[in-house]
């Protein structure tokens, strides 16, 4: 179960490389999380053959309904969360694509949540084997399945990092509140020009961990003013022991960018913003769209957690429009 899961990622089994992940994966049964707030969803540990790392998912069985019947191709949903966050931050998404007939499963990428702790820093790379690995073993599992990967924040850019490699499963993709794939380096330069107070606020917060520590900064950091107040401590709490460890070594990252162009045009991507968000600001998610020559998707009196924000059933219905056209039933 998921709650025993600690200590660091053991010896690879494989060697490095995303063009080495080869090797069979190990996943534990399925159980019901121990966390009243997943209810409905069932955890497993996958231990990464990559690296080792020992990764939670949690898992979401489609249930069509006469009023919403299976969608007619096979489509799995797969999340990959940002910064301060695991994947308890899609329960709610899992659980409206279930409603559905959808599939879908979240990650806790390493260091965050429950997933096992580095061994070091970890650089983009690193959670690309991670990512690499598990989606090579959904396609493993259901062959015929197109798999939607899904990123929010920082996880975009394991999204994004997919799209750059002709090799990758994915069928479609979607950036939600995504950090662009130069960096959230231009956008703080940007900040400081005009919003000079906002760029401080947001260097100071991720830097001290300030939202794991005040309700009232993490309210301002990732959700709306009218979020009620028992969701935001719900939320809270979960956030304020999330991460382990950084994400990313933050210093490394920008050998990493940008992200390369897409490899494969005909993968579609979804490029949706937040017009509240005080994260990633309107220029970074046009950036983002401009990169796929899409056009972005900018929903009003959102912030940055669409996926648990007040209004957040209003991002999973762009999401499923977009979800439904992969499958064949939009």
């Amino acid at each position: 179960r998921a709650q025993r899961l600690g200590g660091r990622g053991g010896p690879r089994t494989c060697p490095p490389g995303r063009s080495e992940v080869r090797c069979n994966a190990t996943v534990t049964p399925p159980s019901p999380p121990a966390d009243a707030l997943l209810s409905g969803l069932e955890e497993s540990v996958f231990t990464s053959p990559a690296t080792g790392h020992r990764l939670q998912l949690l898992l979401s069985k489609g249930r069509p309904t006469p009023s919403s019947p299976p969608p007619e191709g096979g489509v799995k949903l797969v999340f990959i969360h940002g910064s301060y966050h695991a994947a308890w931050c899609w329960f709610r998404y899992m659980d409206f694509f279930a409603e559905r007939g959808y599939d879908s499963v979240a990650i806790s990428l390493c260091g965050q949540g429950p997933s096992s702790l580095p061994e070091g820093p970890m650089l983009l790379a690193d959670h690309g084997q991670d990512v690499r690995a598990l989606l090579t073993h959904l396609q493993a599992e259901q062959p015929s399945t197109k798999l939607v990967l899904v990123g929010h924040s920082f996880g975009g850019l394991l999204v994004m990092q997919e799209l750059a490699d002709a090799t990758s499963p994915v069928a479609a993709a979607a950036l939600v509140c995504s950090v662009p794939p130069s960096g959230n380096g231009p956008m703080v330069s940007r900040f400081m020009r005009t919003r000079p107070l906002a760029s401080v606020k947001i260097t100071c917060y991720f830097i001290a961990k300030v939202m794991e520590k005040r309700p009232d900064v993490c309210r301002e950091t990732y959700f709306s003013d009218d979020l009620p107040e028992e969701q935001l401590q719900l939320y809270f709490e979960r956030i304020a022991g999330c991460s382990k460890a950084p994400l990313f070594d933050i210093r490394k990252l920008p050998e990493a960018l940008p992200v390369p162009p897409r490899a494969k045009p005909d993968v579609d991507v979804l490029v949706l913003g937040g017009e509240d968000d005080f994260v990633v600001d309107a220029p970074g998610v046009q950036e983002t769209a401009d990169y796929y020559g899409t056009s972005p998707v900018m929903l009003p009196r959102m912030a940055h957690d669409c996926m648990l924000d007040t209004r957040w059933a209003v991002a999973a219905d762009r999401l499923l429009d977009f979800v439904a056209k992969q499958s064949g039933s939009g």
